[in-house]
């Protein structure tokens, strides 16, 4: 079954700001796996994403103009937090982050 997870982040200009909490998190009994990720299409923000401490992705999200979602493969284990943030040159204005996963039993 495909799901979506909606996190609302308010950028600080030239620092990488997380999410205040994981979007996904692995559990026992079901399979999870990230397939995408968007988010508005702004020209001084990229989006950040990592499964514990390891880096999935930086993404310019002006890319997100042409292809919507980013397809990703990251499969989570029990227990293994999907995170996901921004890193802005400029502005602080608030920005929705969606990403898309499977689950299954």
């Amino acid at each position: 079954m495909i799901k979506y997870e909606r996190v609302i982040i308010t950028p600080v200009s030239n620092v990488e700001t997380m999410a205040s909490a994981a979007v996904v998190i692995g559990s026992t009994g079901k399979n999870k796996r990230v397939t995408g990720i968007t988010t508005e299409p702004t020209a001084t923000i990229s989006v950040v994403a990592y499964r514990d401490t390891e880096s999935i992705c930086d993404i310019d999200s002006e890319v997100f103009d042409a292809i919507g979602f980013a397809p990703l493969d990251c499969k989570l284990g029990v227990g293994e937090a999907f995170k996901v943030g921004l890193w802005s040159t400029s502005g602080t204005t608030a920005q929705d982050v969606t990403v898309q996963y499977e689950e299954s039993d």
